[in-house]
């Protein structure tokens, strides 16, 4: 009974493979991880998932005890602080602590000048509130000491023009592909701006430099706002993962969701490719996709100028590929994702009469140049 069932077994493993390659619905890719898989990966993401809840929770808290106890400083002039402190907590907090510190200065400038104005709003929208923040603080010197220390008015002004344009670009890069000759240029220029982005409350130095400077006569406000405390420390255990993750995407350590171009891809990735023979030595990647988060070892798909391939672990959890020749492919079908769709549909027909699919995720529109030269590959060469 026991090598019957081994048989069976055996021939049921060898009949699955032998009849997978007929079509393939790549759409049923949510299906390749178990329940035993589903079920041994759910509490461990549940975990750090609540982890990270608790720490933000912690944080806002903390701050929120903190500042209802905060003392007030006679003084004070502004919202000073040492220049690292505001670099490191802009940083950890994805440039909201900018925007805090912005809403503090205002907030200052309102209570000593009897203002109508909304400084939490001017926190938030604070790329708008840039240069008047500047006038502010250029008029209080002026009063002050006669003259303007802050900054030259044309470099602030110049400096207010590309924090707001950076903002700008930054927001609206991934709509900007069909403006690129290749995807490549693309993502680099989109991490260009990301990073810029990223790093525009330096533009904010000049303004602390001065405010630093009128309190340095009393440095109690100075010395009380840059004090490090606990919440800081769990404010650097929760972000540096973050920052962490969305620099590995950045530079293609890991999978960013989008399609790339194959000189984009890490070495140790194409080596991966050629040992699992999905595509040879001498073949260049042209473009590539995946759709997992954190490696591309998984699944993926994509195309050199020889052939189109994918592949995919199955139910089993076992690595299955699908490589074919532009010469035998007999037709390739194109189908866009639209609406709330993610993925554009490729089917890949062979010669002899099977089929599979390739899923390009569609964001920013590198989809559409995915598909079109894979479609130009293969005319050229099933007509040369």
């Amino acid at each position: 009974a026991a090598s019957q069932i081994n048989d069976y077994l055996a021939a049921r493993k060898r009949l699955r493979k032998e009849a997978y390659f007929g079509i393939y619905k790549y759409a049923e890719k949510a299906e390749t991880v178990t329940d035993d898989e589903q079920s041994n990966w759910q509490p461990i993401v549940i975990i750090i998932l609540d982890c990270y809840a608790l720490g933000w929770l912690f944080v806002i808290v903390a701050w929120r005890i903190e500042s209802n106890k905060r003392p007030t400083f006679a003084n004070g002039q502004f919202y000073a602080l040492a220049p690292f402190n505001f670099v490191a907590l802009s940083v950890l907090t994805l440039g909201i602590f900018s925007s805090y510190w912005m809403y503090r200065n205002w907030l200052f400038l309102k209570q000593r000048d009897n203002l109508t104005i909304m400084p939490i709003m001017r926190g938030i929208f604070s790329i708008f509130w840039f240069y008047p923040l500047f006038s502010a603080l250029k008029a209080d010197s002026e009063q002050r000491f006669g003259h303007n220390k802050v900054q030259a008015t044309w470099l602030a002004a110049l400096t207010a023009f590309a924090f707001v344009a950076v903002a700008i670009l930054g927001a609206m890069v991934k709509y900007m592909m069909p403006l690129f000759d290749s995807i490549s240029t693309h993502q680099h220029f989109a991490g260009a701006m990301s990073l810029i982005s990223f790093l525009s409350f330096l533009l904010m130095l000049p303004m602390l430099s001065y405010i630093n400077h009128l309190n340095e006569t009393d440095k109690a406000a100075y010395q009380y706002n840059s004090t490090l405390r606990i919440r800081h420390g769990i404010l650097l255990l929760i972000s540096m993962p973050i920052i962490a993750f969305s620099v590995a995407q950045q530079i293609n350590l890991i999978p960013n969701s989008t399609v790339i171009s194959g000189k984009d891809l890490m070495s140790w990735d194409v080596k991966f490719l050629q040992r699992k023979n999905i595509v040879s030595t001498d073949e260049r990647i042209q473009y590539f996709y995946t759709s997992d988060a954190l490696t591309m070892r998984d699944e993926g798909n994509g195309y050199t100028r020889r052939r189109v391939f994918s592949y995919w672990l199955d139910n089993e959890g076992e690595f299955e590929q699908r490589s074919v020749n532009y010469l035998k492919v007999a037709d390739i079908v194109v189908e866009f994702a639209s609406g709330d769709e993610i993925d554009t549909v490729i089917t890949v027909k062979h010669t002899d009469g099977s089929t599979f699919n390739l899923y390009v995720g569609k964001a920013q529109g590198k989809d559409k140049v995915f598909a079109k030269n894979l479609l130009r590959l293969w005319q050229e060469n099933k007509t040369g």
